[in-house]
């Protein structure tokens, strides 16, 4: 029997196959929480753009619709991602791989979008940001979710008490926080850093009486409109150079996908002043382990099938993130 299978289409196949695979690029994002110039801590005495002293004991925060501005004005939307800030900790979350080379801004909301805000969080999974949290983040079916609740004391003596839990469809801005960056893929990955200063939150507000509001309104609605325009800066990557580049050691993950063992080498040499350690996290952005690395390279078993990403990390630093994928 004659096969049916043409010369010409066994010359575009060749072709096809012969294309270069489009480079993927890592991206991770970095929250850096601050109060001014100096890192976030609960209890902190702290002041806003009146004088008016503060000490916040809670600030978390609902972030979502993030979309990424890259190569010349292309936009990437990362669809269905929640994050759920809590300042109190740190804030690292990997974003996805993507083709990208060049990224030039970020895009998110505070809050939770309107097709989302009315669901059930009984419906998320017990370890999603939108399932029940303690102490809740979420207001009843009508209100939806709490976007922003901070806590804490004010006035004289930090003797005053003070709630803001904002909430609300109508202060929900989508694309409504916009940082410019310039950054180049380096090593196949973009470490992407946002600095948060939360006396932003608290601009023009005064707090010599405290003050407790609830809701959309008032005090409440503007600690929102203050976490769009007064709290986020993007910083810009520094040079690097190739000699450092060529100086830092890569990772080889084995087998990948993988169902279930994974083997790490390291290709290159393990300085001894370099302390290099890797956490494996879920989509969500969550650590589900972790472990140092040496020259003898590592192994490490993952239980539960899914996509991971393994972060490479030099004194606590992300290095380099790469995507595993465990079935079974």
């Amino acid at each position: 029997m004659r096969s049916a299978f043409s010369p010409l289409l066994y010359l575009l196949l060749i072709l096809f196959c012969s294309l270069p695979a489009k480079a993927q690029t890592d991206l991770s994002l970095t929250i850096n929480h601050l109060l001014g110039d100096e890192a976030f801590a609960l209890l902190q005495s702290s002041s806003n753009n009146l004088g008016m002293s503060f000490e916040v004991d809670r600030l978390e925060y609902y972030i979502s619709g993030i979309s990424l501005l890259h190569d010349g004005g292309q936009i990437i939307e990362i669809e269905d991602l929640y994050l759920l800030v809590d300042a109190s900790e740190p804030t690292e979350v990997v974003l996805g791989s993507y083709d990208i080379s060049s990224l030039e801004g970020i895009q998110f909301s505070v809050g939770v979008d309107e097709d989302v805000n009315h669901e059930d969080p009984a419906l998320w999974a017990s370890d999603h940001p939108l399932a029940p949290q303690n102490p809740s983040m979420h207001w009843g079916w009508s209100a939806g979710y709490r976007f922003a609740a901070v806590e804490g004391t004010a006035g004289a003596n930090a003797g005053q008490l003070f709630e803001l839990h904002g909430l609300g469809d109508r202060h929900y801005v989508a694309d409504g926080i916009h940082i410019p960056l310039s950054l180049e893929a380096q090593a196949g990955q973009i470490l992407i850093e946002v600095d948060a200063d939360y006396n932003g939150i608290f601009y023009d507000m005064d707090l010599s009486s405290g003050v407790v509001s609830h809701g959309e309104i008032n005090e409440a609605a503007q600690s929102l409109e203050n976490f769009y325009s007064k709290v986020f800066v993007g910083q810009l990557q520094e040079n690097v150079s190739s000699e450092d580049l060529s100086a830092i050691p890569t990772f080889q993950v084995s087998p990948n996908p993988s169902s279930g063992r994974l083997f790490m080498t390291a290709n290159g040499a393990l300085a001894g002043q370099h302390s290099y350690t890797a956490d494996l996290v879920n989509v969500l952005g969550q650590r589900v382990d972790s472990f140092v690395l040496t020259a003898e390279g590592a192994e490490v078993e993952v239980q539960q099938p899914g996509l991971y990403f393994l972060q490479i990390r030099n004194q606590g630093a992300i290095q380099s993130s790469q995507p595993i994928l465990i079935s079974k």
